[in-house]
């Protein structure tokens, strides 16, 4: 059960930096695409040290405070700052396309998807194993960090591949949004 007990403090950190991040930049005005993808890049490298901070913090707090006793700190601590980046950037680039409202599609996923990652794959009915479960980012995590804890896996599983990924493809979607917002603005005052 230990990967499931440090989910949920990864994932609410998660969000509430991913939050701050977005309000940081919600009502400020660039004056050139140069400025806004500069502020973009300051977003992407703090979440790279919101992300190393939660992992190896969450880490030593179960280690100090708990008694958790792991194989390799170093390599839970990795595993667990890869995926808090690539949390972070997901739901960040979630909010930064869709607005505010993109957080609520990551607290449901919480709460609906977390029962679903804690029963085996096998006892869930079909539906949800083919198109629900394969979709939950949070299983990426759990599958990763059992492997790490359990079978004495590395730091670069099958896991850790998908968390990367989601991670590009989360910054390139984030620092994409400068440009697709000039030429929003650019089609509005041609119509004009």
């Amino acid at each position: 059960n230990a990967p499931l007990s440090l989910f949920q403090p990864l994932w609410m950190g998660s969000l509430i930096s991913a939050v701050l991040l977005f309000l940081a930049g919600k009502n400020r005005t660039f004056t050139n695409v140069k400025e806004k993808f500069k502020f973009r890049m300051i977003q992407v490298l703090t979440a790279l040290v919101l992300g190393l901070l939660a992992g190896f913090s969450l880490t030593w707090f179960t280690t100090f405070m708990l008694g958790y006793e792991y194989d390799s700190f170093l390599t839970v601590a990795s595993f667990l700052s890869i995926t808090g980046f690539s949390f972070i950037l997901l739901i960040l680039t979630t909010m930064t396309w869709i607005g505010f409202g993109g957080i609520i599609i990551f607290v449901l996923l919480m709460f609906y998807g977390l029962p679903l990652v804690q029963m085996a794959p096998e006892m869930l009915p079909a539906f949800y194993q083919n198109w629900i479960y394969p979709w939950i980012p949070m299983r990426f995590m759990i599958d990763g960090l059992g492997e790490i804890l359990f079978f004495s896996g590395s730091l670069w599983n099958s896991s850790t591949t998908v968390l990367i990924w989601i991670l590009i493809i989360s910054a390139i979607f984030q620092l994409s949004k400068i440009w697709v917002r000039k030429k929003e603005i650019g089609r509005a005052s041609c119509r004009e």
